[in-house]
């Protein structure tokens, strides 16, 4: 390493690496919400032609070992991304960072969210409009199909019997990688093709451990750390966290708590993605024992579950986008763009400002509806 690299932690390199970043985009922002869409479109303008690893080349001037210690020791490193990209996330995924967005966790869990939409209380339940076990297979644009009928959609039923939906309008909120995976007639756009066949995604596998008691917390506050936060390693598994004592699943009193014991991205996941369920676990579970002691671990654990995106077939075999340089340049206004006479529409974090995170499913989501809403104005498509 360079002499003016050396004695730094890796959270003060990054933060010297991206001042000039951070400055210039606060010089805009000026602390106005108002701004705050000119002020990225300036740093998309500028540095959008940079990789992660070409930032730290050639604008941050970091030698060759700094990037690979930077890449070691940072748990979702991704050294291919969009400079911009990784900017961005790396602000979100701080603490600070995370506060001064104002992120927010449902803490009865995630599926809060879709089993909202089929709440019989509320007025726009979808109980009754949901088809379970229904896999699209094509879409079907009729220019001349009339009010109700622009649009058919195809799809094959857990008998494996097809049937159809007609509607004005059709939102895809698939991955692209699984978009390609759906018939459509007429074929989109050559600009729109083009860009679900060309937009970068990233593979992530995540691993779940159940331990009979929460051993972490007595284990970190002996040696003087506080009872929650994450441990990043070159063990396979690469980058754990535990849950903070207010976590939901210990609302109940239970001693026993559920870590993310592996948080794995693109070659590291490939890696433990083609495991069985039980080998990623007993690796997990080794990995863990090699940190903290076997006892500790084959004491305590109960069971354990993974997740490798890249093998699950509704994701298109991968996790979620990350732009490679450019992508956000030349792909975004095309990949938001309703296609077949304003008929098709596209949501999804893939297609927001905020990839990665259910947030950008929430943004994509009432764009679309705007565009959909207005759409249907000045067609009477609405009534």
């Amino acid at each position: 390493m360079s002499e003016h690299e050396k004695g730094k932690t890796i959270d003060m390199l990054w933060a010297a690496a991206v001042k000039p970043v951070v400055e210039e985009f606060n010089a805009i922002y000026a602390g106005d919400p108002a701004n705050i869409a000119r002020a990225y479109q300036v740093i998309t303008d500028k540095y959008d032609q940079y990789s992660l690893q070409t930032y730290f080349e050639q604008v941050a001037g970091w030698s060759q070992d700094c990037i690979s210690l930077f890449d070691l020791g940072s748990p979702h490193v991704v050294l291919d991304n969009a400079f911009i990209e990784s900017w961005k996330d790396a602000f979100l995924s701080s603490q600070s960072g995370g506060q001064q967005a104002g992120m927010q966790q449902l803490m009865q869990g995630m599926d809060q969210i879709p089993l909202a939409f089929l709440d019989p209380a509320l007025p726009a339940t979808l109980k009754d409009a949901v088809r379970y076990g229904a896999k699209v297979v094509s879409t079907r644009y009729l220019a001349d199909g009339g009010r109700g009928r622009r649009v058919e959609v195809v799809y094959r039923n857990r008998a494996g019997m097809h049937a159809s939906e007609f509607a004005d309008y059709v939102l895809f909120t698939i991955p692209f990688t699984a978009q390609r995976m759906v018939q459509v007639d007429p074929p989109f756009s050559i600009r729109k093709a083009n860009a679900i066949r060309s937009l970068r995604y990233v593979e992530v596998t995540k691993i779940l451990l159940q331990f009979k008691t929460r051993w972490w917390e007595t284990y970190l506050k002996e040696r003087g750390q506080k009872p929650e936060g994450g441990v990043v390693t070159d063990l396979p598994i690469r980058y754990a966290m535990f849950p903070v004592s207010t976590s939901a699943q210990f609302k109940n009193g239970q001693n026993r708590g559920v870590i993310m014991a592996s948080y794995t991205f693109q070659q590291d996941a490939t890696e433990t993605g083609a495991l069985t369920n039980e080998a990623v676990v007993r690796l997990a579970a080794d990995n863990m024992a090699t940190i903290f002691g076997r006892a500790l671990i084959d004491d305590n654990l109960e069971l354990g579950t993974s997740q490798a995106w890249s093998a699950d077939s509704f994701s298109g075999g991968s996790a979620f986008t990350y732009f490679a340089p450019m992508q956000k340049t030349r792909l975004f206004g095309t990949m938001i763009e309703p296609e077949w006479g304003k008929a098709a529409h596209f949501a999804g974090e893939h297609v927001s400002y905020s990839h990665g995170w259910i947030e950008g499913a929430f943004e994509s989501a009432l764009r679309a509806s705007y565009q959909i809403y207005m759409d249907a104005i000045g067609t009477k498509n609405i009534g």
